[in-house]
């Protein structure tokens, strides 16, 4: 199975500014190597959104912090299982 990664302009700007927001606003986020982060983030949800799963970027740019603070613990978890699989983290 091919993974897709089609996405608009517009939603690869919404998707820079999601990234960039949440990164600025988590901690542990510049103890990794950013770049590497911020890709692996954005692919994600773009891989997401064009292979079945529509996310509605728009929207999560607009939410409010509240909504921003869980979809960042879903980042961190996210990333934090990588790691372990990866073998990168404990």
């Amino acid at each position: 199975m091919t993974v897709k990664f089609d996405a608009t302009e517009q939603e690869i700007a919404d998707v820079d500014a999601i990234v960039a927001h949440l990164l600025s606003e988590v901690p542990w986020a510049p103890c990794k190597k950013a770049s590497d982060l911020s890709s692996s983030i954005k692919m994600d949800l773009i891989a997401t959104h064009a292979n079945g799963c529509p996310m509605d970027f728009d929207r999560m740019r607009a939410e409010d912090r509240e909504h921003r603070r869980a979809f960042q613990v879903c980042v961190k978890r996210a990333i934090h299982m990588m790691e372990v699989l990866s073998g990168d983290g404990a």
